[in-house]
């Protein structure tokens, strides 16, 4: 796969499937089997990702990420991003606050041959955000 190819992928991941909201993305840029690591769990279910993702977007409907910076090595992507929204609605189990935040994170991808992505690893400050927007 090249360059620009594996750009397409990872820019469709940030800004279309994360900002402009769009879940349906997931299946044209994820493998059937793919996996998904982050620090509270582990998805291994493409559905279960996407009622993840429209969790997000009902939470934070004006979340945008941006990338900040990315390696691409073969079929490996770093991604270096940041995120911001502002959290209107119900979100893992905290009600509204309508805090504005900022969060930060490197992504790692391992893509396949046909440019799907197949495993990411997500590590992020989303505890710090947890606790700002439990904060009274």
């Amino acid at each position: 796969m090249n360059r620009s190819a594996t750009k397409h992928v990872i820019d469709a991941m940030f800004y279309e499937m994360w900002n402009q909201q769009k879940a349906e993305v997931a299946d044209q840029i994820f493998a059937k089997n793919f996996e998904l690591y982050y620090s509270i769990h582990v998805l291994k279910d493409i559905h279960e990702f996407k009622a993840l993702l429209t969790h997000w977007y009902a939470a934070i409907p004006d979340l945008k990420h941006t990338i900040d910076d990315y390696i691409i090595e073969e079929n490996k992507v770093v991604a270096r991003w940041h995120g911001e929204g502002t959290h209107l609605g119900e979100f893992v189990g905290i009600p509204p606050t309508n805090k504005s935040f900022y969060y930060g994170g490197i992504t790692i991808l391992s893509l396949q041959t046909d440019g799907k992505i197949s495993k990411a690893w997500v590590y992020n400050d989303f505890t710090d955000m947890l606790a700002k927007l439990k904060e009274g």
